[in-house]
């Protein structure tokens, strides 16, 4: 349960004032030592712990420097960052669509989506015009 706790962000002050709560005080100076030897955690006060990914700890400081001024972001910045985004989503949701659409068309499995049924219903007689 420390561990856990210790993984998920809470500060090692909660942990410590935790533990002394269910009868097994623990100091916080104990408890970073041992976030840092068995778990490779590292905090600093008021600090995000560290992730084990090495690109959500790029995000994270990226996100950091952003709320502390560090980074200066214009509105320019702003907007290309939302157009990325919804340009992602559009290939996500494609992507979804295709992957539907080639285990309706190959697959002995009914999918119950109008959109992806049409599609079905349009590309079927090519599909069987070979068998013939």
């Amino acid at each position: 349960m420390i561990d856990r706790k210790l993984r998920a962000g809470t500060t090692r002050e909660d942990v410590s004032r935790w533990l002394t709560e269910v009868g097994s005080p623990i100091t916080t100076h104990a408890l970073g030592r041992h976030a840092s030897t068995h778990l490779s955690l590292t905090t600093r006060r008021g600090r995000r712990p560290r992730s084990a990914n090495f690109l959500t700890d790029v995000r994270d400081r990226a996100w950091d420097g952003v709320e502390s001024g560090e980074i200066p972001v214009t509105l320019k910045d702003g907007i290309r960052a939302e157009a990325l985004l919804q340009a992602q989503a559009a290939r996500n949701a494609d992507r979804d669509l295709l992957a539907r659409i080639a285990l309706a068309l190959t697959a002995n499995v009914r999918v119950l989506d109008p959109e992806v049924e049409a599609l079905e219903a349009e590309y079927r007689p090519l599909l069987t015009a070979g068998d013939q």
